[in-house]
């Protein structure tokens, strides 16, 4: 203490004293800063997620939307049967070769589709292959006839088998690591079984509204 050590003695160990508290002191800054660099990363990794998930859900959806686009037509007779027979002046055997039709294309067509969709850029594939579709159903609506009918579904095998449905499956596989494949795939599935109600929804709204069958049927 100060009464049993030498003046220049209490000095030295006053200052040893002072030293050893400031270290201290910046020892608990230190380790306050880096506490708050860690909640700052946690925090910052947090946000990350959560945008990716948002944003892969915002994916899915669109991914389900286009999926219920653009099997609308190749289907349609699930849906508009009588009016497509009525507007093409079709037999029921002739219906049945548009679909045996659009079967070859996905025996044929997939396989082939596959291998492009890994070999070539699958984004430009898909994009590609949804526009090709959108021009087929304008032709179609404005050319309804038989003959013209399996033209437009050969087209149809080509854009959606051959070269949307394999890109598609890409695309989803690639939303998610190994872990999550069953849950992004049950979401794509989930995003097209509402895509596919909002699509018929607005199809059988505006055909109820069209003054006949043919005009309703175009729309």
């Amino acid at each position: 203490d100060k009464d049993t050590l030498k003046p220049s003695d209490w000095v030295e160990s006053l200052k040893v004293d002072i030293e050893a508290n400031r270290n201290i002191e910046i020892n608990k800054i230190e380790e306050n800063r880096n506490q708050i660099k860690d909640k700052d990363v946690i925090v910052v990794s947090e946000m990350k997620i959560m945008n990716k998930k948002l944003k892969t859900f915002i994916t899915v959806f669109f991914i389900g939307a286009a999926y219920a686009v653009i099997y609308a037509l190749p289907f349609v007779q699930y849906m508009f049967y009588d009016p497509l027979v009525e507007s093409i002046g079709a037999t029921n055997a002739q219906l049945g070769t548009l679909i045996a039709i659009y079967g070859l294309g996905n025996i044929f067509g997939a396989p082939v589709g596959g291998w492009l969709a890994d070999k070539f850029n699958h984004k430009s594939i898909y994009l590609w292959s949804l526009i090709g579709n959108t021009i087929l159903c304008f032709l179609f609506a404005y050319n309804l006839s038989y003959s013209f009918a399996i033209i437009i579904w050969i087209g149809l095998a080509v854009t959606s088998l051959f070269a949307y449905f394999p890109a598609h499956v890409k695309i989803v596989r690639l939303l998610g690591t190994e872990e999550e494949q069953g849950k992004i795939f049950g979401l794509a599935e989930a995003a097209g079984g509402i895509g596919s109600v909002i699509v018929n929804g607005i199809a059988l709204f505006l055909f109820a509204r069209a003054v006949n069958s043919l005009v309703g049927f175009k729309y």
